[in-house]
């Protein structure tokens, strides 16, 4: 295959446009009914300019994928995210209390939009991103998290200090450490799920490249969830130990803190919870898609 070949927009790129188009009309959707801040405001008006863009320069469509899913990120991170940092509730209380579907689809839509990317750089045989396969995780990963905390927030409160509890208290995301495991956790098990389906189904061939490199990819990910989830622990713990010394230094160490550095330290152990679980579900899908590779190799051999 000729270089021109290999640049010039073949018709797989214009399945490009539509996602991005579709994009453009989700932050339309976005401006119309969440009454974004000027950044939400400035992150649609470029995704309609890549838009335009898309239509009059097919060359550069993949470019152009890559700024759509960049300016639906910032308008996720204007309506939901950058709340729920500068906040003191939980991310399920900010979700709560904001109309969230247009976050949702667009995070989603970027998540398809990248994977799409990826797919157009295997046929044209560009070596694989990891970092635009990180960042589809975080896509789809986001709106399954803010999908979740919707359904969690219309739950309602739980019992506290029990199982189911202390569960969805998790799950609800009080740190910056909590959403990024969600996000990562959620993410990864949508790619692995999409792996297996695609080796189920024949469309992946167990042996190829493509399929190897993706499977070292959700591993190599995979590895960082329980590390986050301690690390959310130690960075935890160290802030109650500072706080525990301080108010010994003043005299004012009583009951009331104590009682507060014990619920205090039980919510930080939530990021190794989060982490450990996410590894073990993640675990358990490649593990699955490991025996799909097995039988397939088995197969070949046997022919």
């Amino acid at each position: 295959m000729s270089m021109d070949a290999v640049s010039r927009p073949g018709p797989e790129s214009g399945g490009i446009a539509a996602p991005i188009g579709l994009l453009c009309a989700l932050a339309a959707a976005h401006i119309l009914l969440s009454a974004p801040d000027l950044l939400g405001r400035a992150a649609a008006a470029g995704l309609a300019a890549v838009f335009i863009l898309s239509v009059l320069l097919p060359r550069r469509r993949e470019l152009c994928a890559a700024a759509a899913a960049l300016l639906a990120a910032t308008a996720v991170v204007d309506h939901v995210i950058a709340p729920f940092l500068a906040g003191p509730g939980n991310l399920m209380s900010v979700v709560g209390a904001r109309l969230v579907w247009p976050s949702v689809l667009m995070s989603v839509v970027a998540g398809a939009l990248l994977q799409l990317l990826e797919k157009l750089r295997e046929m044209r045989g560009r070596p694989r991103s990891p970092w635009i396969f990180l960042a589809s995780c975080i896509g789809y990963g986001a709106g399954l998290v803010l999908l979740m905390e919707a359904g969690l927030a219309a739950l309602g409160p739980t019992v506290p200090g029990s199982t189911a509890g202390v569960i969805l208290h998790a799950l609800a995301a009080d740190t910056a450490i909590h959403l990024l495991l969600l996000v990562l956790w959620f993410g990864l098990s949508l790619r692995a799920v999409d792996l297996h389906l695609a080796l189920a189904r024949g469309t992946e061939t167990a042996d190829a490249a493509p399929t190897l490199a993706k499977r070292r990819q959700i591993e190599a990910l995979a590895r960082l969830l329980p590390m986050l989830g301690f690390l959310g622990t130690v960075i935890g713990l160290a802030g109650a130990i500072g706080a525990m010394s301080a108010t010994m230094g003043d005299g004012s160490f009583g009951r009331a803190s104590l009682d507060a550095l014990f619920r205090n330290l039980a919510l930080k152990f939530e990021t190794s919870l989060l982490g450990l679980a996410a590894a073990i579900v993640t675990g358990l899908l490649m593990s699955a898609v490991d025996g799909l590779q097995d039988r397939a190799s088995d197969a070949t051999t046997d022919r």
